[in-house]
């Protein structure tokens, strides 16, 4: 996970030197995705921790060209 990455590496900014880094930001991920969806933003939530990159970098492309299709469409 990105705590064992991150130790591994050293944090490049105090963010990333902070004990409860991952917890915090994972917080603040929860945040911004509720105030979004409350002010009516469709928004897609990818759990990053259990998929490989490939896995999540295909979702996003799949997920831009949904958006790409609907937006040409209309």
């Amino acid at each position: 996970m990105i705590d064992a990455r991150l130790r591994a590496r050293g944090g490049h900014s105090r963010f990333e030197r902070a004990a409860d880094n991952s917890e915090m930001e994972t917080g603040l991920y929860v945040h911004a995705v509720v105030d979004l969806e409350q002010r009516g933003w469709a928004v897609a939530a990818l759990d990053a921790t259990t998929d490989p990159p490939e896995t999540i970098a295909a979702a996003i492309v799949s997920l831009i060209r949904h958006v790409l299709t609907e937006k040409s469409a209309a």
